[in-house]
């Protein structure tokens, strides 16, 4: 299942392309499973505003209404990278730390410190593939 959502264009410029979605229905895909919002590209300033970089030249007008589309393929991947690294970071630390013999509660709190670290650091520059079709 893909994720679609109509938005309407505000500016084209020649690497980038900046929408703002159409408060419509949510597709199923947010409503199963609420990515929507992690996985339209970067929020601008304006939280209504998405700035969608462009990997070929589109030919849209400001005002025009597109389609956006995140493939399964494109938000699985996201998912992965976002939950199996930080949970392979708590696990590890949580082993280093039984082998170090530390107490449990420094354990556990560098055990979730590194893996809040690594899903900020995954997360921030996770990049997902968005189709803008007119």
């Amino acid at each position: 299942m893909s994720c679609s959502k109509k938005a309407r264009v505000l500016s084209v410029d020649s690497g980038r392309i900046v929408v703002q979605p159409m408060s419509d229905a949510l597709c199923p895909s947010c409503v199963g499973q609420g990515v929507c919002r992690a996985m339209t590209g970067r929020a601008r300033a304006h939280q209504s505003e998405i700035e969608i970089p462009l990997s070929a030249p589109i030919d849209v007008s400001p005002g025009a209404i597109v389609s956006l589309t995140v493939l399964e393929s494109s938000m699985r991947q996201w998912t992965v990278r976002a939950y199996a690294a930080p949970l392979i970071a708590l696990l590890g630390m949580i082993v280093i730390g039984a082998m170090l013999q530390w107490p449990e509660a420094l354990v556990a709190l560098v055990a979730w410190l590194l893996a809040m670290g690594v899903f900020r650091v995954v997360t921030r520059h996770a990049r997902i593939e968005i189709q803008v079709r007119t």
